[in-house]
């Protein structure tokens, strides 16, 4: 009897040793991917809003000069353009909590002021092109968000730097 009784024991804590292992690596496993994913995402995002950030410091100088034109009452007359798209982002935007709750809102709150840009010069082109104060507003608008977006450029650091990071194992993120 008590040889049975060690078998059954033995092999009770043989079972919860295998099933606790089998929980610990698999929690291990797929906070790893979590993390990994996360980094990757984030890699991406530099990417991309630096891309973005290259561009905008080459617009603002041209807002400006569109900005003097059409308040010196000469309407500009632009030539319809399809509106650019952020690839990454709009094809991750259902991943962006993976990089903690303040980066998140810091990188949707950015792309939205990139968006607003975008639809002001949109607004801009379906402006009647002999309505001076709507072009001027539209380009005002479009420098206001620039400008706004400009300054979340530390995000791109903050992307990087936890695109870079090592991983410790369930320790909380946050880009």
């Amino acid at each position: 009897m008590d040889a049975t009784i060690a078998t059954i024991i033995g092999a009770t804590i043989g079972l919860a040793g295998t099933t606790l292992g089998s929980l610990i690596a698999n929690f291990l496993g797929e906070d790893y991917k979590r993390f990994r994913d996360a980094q990757a995402l984030a890699g991406g995002l530099a990417g991309e809003l630096a891309s973005h950030a290259e561009g905008a410091a080459m617009m603002r100088p041209l807002l400006d000069t569109l900005i003097a034109q059409v308040a010196a009452g000469t309407p500009i007359a632009p030539t319809p353009q399809e509106k650019p798209v952020s690839r990454f982002y709009d094809a991750n935007v259902s991943k962006i909590g993976l990089l903690g709750a303040s980066a998140a809102e810091q990188v949707v709150r950015t792309y939205d002021l990139i968006n607003a840009f975008r639809l002001a010069m949109g607004r801009l082109y379906d402006a009647d092109k002999t309505e001076q104060s709507m072009q001027l507003g539209h380009l005002h608008v479009a420098r206001w968000a620039l400008g706004k977006a400009a300054e979340g450029a530390g995000l791109i650091d903050r992307l990087h730097a936890f695109a870079g990071r090592g991983y410790r194992p369930f320790r909380r993120w946050d880009a």
